[in-house]
């Protein structure tokens, strides 16, 4: 997504590796200052996904020209992005989560790097380097159909495995006489309304990517709005519906080592982003 915001012949060559790996923060952790040559970064960023393994970190930053804070169109602090090689990113080993733990998602620093201006981009269409439609869809509804996808296919593991749990214990004479059916009952609901929501969010993202395509995306506020209400609607469901299952698996589900458990674990780790949490 990246590479098509970026100077064609920089993104050309850091792509040229088949092994680049960029990840970084979405949040605007530091300050960028433009010194006439280059611009001089530091700051502290957190929640950089997959830490570890980056060849290239991706960060926010407000820009200043000397002591100047600069300002955008709108009279609001002007942001860049940029990305930097991994030797001169301070990684901080603090990502201690109960979920999500090999995401590696670590905080990371730089202090006063000094970094060229063709570094730096906009991830907004009309900064696109490229003339291909990928780099029109807004990134905001582009990352919160993309987190909707992730929580689907975590749900739908859960419920899997909760299936499967009913199933062992409905071998049980007592627990087949007094719990099968109304729990399979519920089991059912649950994924039928999952089946449904999958349906609905792929239309949506076909309604995204066809108006993008022709043209008309960027002026369908309608269609925007959608994206945000629809992928809400259904990570609330998500959670509801993990909070309402969980109790009925018993210790199983509470061990710590249980897949159940670290895909319990894993949902409710990943709902804390704060795009899709309200």
């Amino acid at each position: 997504m990246f590479a098509g915001y970026i100077d064609p012949q920089i993104a050309k060559s850091v792509f040229s590796d088949s092994k680049v790996c960029f990840g970084g923060s979405g949040r605007v952790g530091g300050k960028a200052v433009w010194d006439g040559e280059q611009y001089r970064i530091s700051g502290v960023w957190q929640f950089a996904t997959g830490a570890p393994h980056l060849t290239h970190f991706t960060l926010n930053c407000f820009i200043y020209h000397g002591d100047v804070q600069q300002l955008d169109e709108e009279g609001q602090p002007l942001v860049y992005s940029f990305f930097v090689p991994k030797d001169v990113v301070l990684i901080h080993y603090d990502w201690d989560t109960f979920g999500l733990e090999c995401t590696a998602s670590h905080s990371f620093s730089l202090e006063n790097v000094r970094v060229d201006a063709g570094h730096s981009f906009q991830i907004k269409p009309e900064h696109k380097q490229i003339d291909e439609p990928l780099f029109t869809v807004p990134f905001t509804p582009f990352a919160e159909v993309t987190l909707l996808v992730n929580y689907i296919g975590m749900y739908r593991r859960f419920l899997d495995l909760v299936e499967k749990y009913f199933f062992e214990r409905s071998k049980e004479p007592f627990w087949q006489e007094r719990f099968s059916k109304q729990r399979f009952k519920l089991l059912d609901a649950y994924q039928i309304t999952l089946y449904e929501d999958k349906a609905r969010a792929e239309v949506l993202i076909a309604e995204i990517w066809n108006k993008n395509v022709d043209g008309k995306l960027l002026s369908d506020d309608d269609v925007i709005a959608k994206i945000a209400k629809v992928s809400r609607e259904i990570t609330k469901r998500i959670r509801e519906a993990v909070v309402d299952l969980f109790p009925l698996v018993g210790v199983m589900g509470a061990q710590r080592h249980n897949e159940m458990n670290i895909v319990f674990r894993n949902i409710f780790t990943a709902t804390q982003h704060s795009l899709l949490n309200t």
